[in-house]
């Protein structure tokens, strides 16, 4: 037995409630949309969590960036709808300046104690190779705003406290948990296919969407298949000695 067997937790396909966290629109479709639209068809309420803008996330030069703000929201309205996702919240963050803070963290925490969700889905914080800032600053502020979530004296203005059941990471090398999804990779398709200010080179994207979740997939016996690492806050309560 490993500790993660030891603590108690609920599979991540019996989630009854999820909040994705995200730092840009789209980045949660292309790692987690099959698996998000397979929980909302068996009733999990999902929502979304997007913290920049997305304003600078093009190679055309031409495209202001307010403008572009406007059409990535748009797209990810439009994304959500069609993954049947719950509600979607927007910080509004400018694209490229979301720093690892206090006043991120707290955010973050405010939205997980109004909705009180039992899985916090984000990005590893941990990732190699990762160098964006932004999904850097938000996958570590995610894991903090979990991690003190359940203590009520860590800001107890922003809410009551609340204990999520375990954290979930997407995009990790350390995964632990493998969901099929060969009945919703479709959906998931067609979600990031709706966010056409991002779909450069469609054929390529197509192919690496492809390769990764066959890759992932050899893990559980399935065609299709997204990989996450899922932490039971019991095992991130254990440290919780300070």
């Amino acid at each position: 037995m490993d500790l993660f067997t030891y603590a108690e937790h609920t599979e991540l396909e019996n989630c009854k409630s999820l909040l994705c966290v995200q730092a840009h629109p789209r980045e949660l479709e292309l790692a987690a949309g099959g698996t998000i639209a397979k929980l909302v068809k068996k009733g999990c309420k999902v929502f979304f969590l997007t913290v920049t803008d997305g304003s600078k996330g093009t190679p055309d030069a031409s495209l202001s960036p307010l403008k572009l703000m406007e059409i990535r929201r748009q797209e990810a309205v439009a994304a959500g709808k069609l993954l049947g996702v719950t509600e979607q919240l927007f910080f509004d963050y400018t694209d490229g300046d979301c720093p690892p803070t206090v006043e991120l963290c707290r955010g973050i925490l405010a939205v997980i104690r109004a909705l009180r969700p039992q899985m916090v889905l984000s990005m590893d914080p941990y990732r190699p190779y990762e160098f964006h800032p932004d999904r850097l600053a938000v996958a570590m502020s995610a894991a903090q705003a979990v991690f003190l979530s359940a203590a009520p004296h860590y800001h107890k203005d922003v809410g009551e406290a609340h204990s999520v059941e375990s954290i979930v990471f997407h995009t990790t090398n350390s995964a632990n948990v493998f969901v099929n999804i060969e009945e919703t990779l479709q959906q998931k398709l067609d979600a990031i296919f709706l966010h056409t200010s991002q779909t450069h080179g469609e054929e390529d994207l197509r192919f690496y969407i492809d390769y990764l979740s066959r890759m992932h997939a050899r893990k559980c016996g399935c065609e299709h298949s997204e990989a996450f690492f899922q932490l039971p806050s019991q095992l991130m309560s254990l440290h919780f000695q300070a």
